[in-house]
């Protein structure tokens, strides 16, 4: 099941817009894992112009997700079986007019996950529109790709019955 709310408010120069978002997802395999996973998520945004070359937005936003396994298979699992998983975002983001049809974007992603911890990633775009059909762009940033359970949290029953059995499990050196 999926629900989700957005709600905006604009103006000329500016905008502010809230969504809200809840996701329930569960399986049942009998023979491998059962799952159940809650979503809940909030983000906000605003925009606005200062002055009349910057438009500048900003946001941030909170997710939490909790999952619950049951582990039925010999062959793979996650441990622990209950993981709630909370995520924090934040961004800010300049669009500077250098010239009517050139912009350079400055901005940054702040993102705190329980797996990785504290990420940064920057970025910095400039773009022209050559006509009305055309933009050339070019940019530069930093994407973190944040870890999962399966990263984290998987290992093979088996391996744990049998010592010494050359397997693959979840954790820092997955």
């Amino acid at each position: 099941k999926k629900a989700s709310h957005k709600r905006s408010r604009d103006t000329e120069r500016s905008a502010l817009t809230v969504q809200l978002y809840f996701d329930r997802y569960w399986r049942d395999d009998p023979v491998g894992v059962a799952d159940e996973l809650h979503t809940y998520d909030v983000d906000f945004q605003h925009r606005f112009f200062a002055g009349e070359k910057h438009n500048l937005i900003w946001g941030a936003g909170y997710r939490l997700v909790k999952d619950e396994v049951v582990n039925r298979s010999t062959v793979v699992g996650l441990d622990p079986q209950r993981r709630t998983m909370p995520v924090y975002s934040g961004f800010i983001q300049d669009e500077i007019a250098l010239m009517d049809d050139l912009k350079l974007t400055l901005g940054t992603k702040l993102l705190h996950n329980i797996f990785s911890g504290f990420e940064i990633q920057p970025g910095v775009r400039i773009a022209w529109n050559m006509n009305q059909r055309s933009t050339v762009w070019s940019a530069v940033s930093r994407a973190v790709r944040a870890p999962t359970r399966l990263d984290v949290d998987y290992y093979l029953p088996l391996q744990r019955q049998l010592p010494g059995i050359p397997s693959v499990a979840g954790g820092p050196d997955f």
